[in-house]
């Protein structure tokens, strides 16, 4: 099971209070909402049709009891007594409502957990990447459409330390894995 070191949980609890005022900039209508929609997703907010959806990150698919019942407490706090778990190690919420969204990141920065980057670059046609070689100094990203089955889309050679939050959604890095797929 992961755990948050003393960086982990600066990083968390900054991006929380950065986030609270850009969400009090977008109530007080100091941004517009394309100016928002990018911070917002950047912490696993959607604007759906009748209210906002936030996306949690589960690390490697476990929790501890504490999380588990901040989840539930989330789940009575902020949504309708529910939450989804998701096939991508996430758990979602339906219902919630802006002005109340970065005090429950706070919450759950106080576990050990985040919402960050859950949003992925979403598209109407999701892309799925596998990095291959991950040790290696370049990865070569082979870039799948899942619109039939696994087409090969395109190949990109992109640099280990690169920064890879504007990658398109679903990031897999593996080294073995590659080779199995069919495409």
């Amino acid at each position: 099971m992961y755990k948050y070191d003393n960086y982990d949980q600066a990083i968390v609890d900054a991006r929380v209070e950065e986030f609270r005022d850009q969400v009090k900039r977008r109530l007080a209508g100091e941004i517009t909402e394309d100016q928002f929609k990018p911070l917002r997703l950047m912490n696993g907010l959607y604007l759906q049709l009748h209210a906002y959806m936030l996306r949690v990150a589960i690390p490697y698919g476990t929790l501890d009891s504490r999380q588990m019942r901040m989840l539930a407490h989330i789940a009575r706090k902020y949504d309708r007594d529910y939450g989804h778990f998701t096939t991508r190690q996430n758990i979602q919420y339906n219902w919630i409502k802006l002005e109340e969204c970065a005090d429950l990141l706070a919450e759950l920065a106080s576990v050990e957990m985040h919402a960050i980057q859950t949003s992925g670059g979403s598209t109407s046609t999701a892309s799925r990447i596998v990095a291959t070689r991950t040790n290696a100094p370049l990865s070569l990203l082979k870039i799948f459409s899942s619109e039939r089955g696994s087409r090969v889309r395109g190949s990109v050679a992109v640099p280990a330390s690169a920064d890879m939050t504007d990658l398109p959604s679903r990031l897999v890095p593996c080294d073995q894995a590659f080779s199995r797929l069919k495409v």
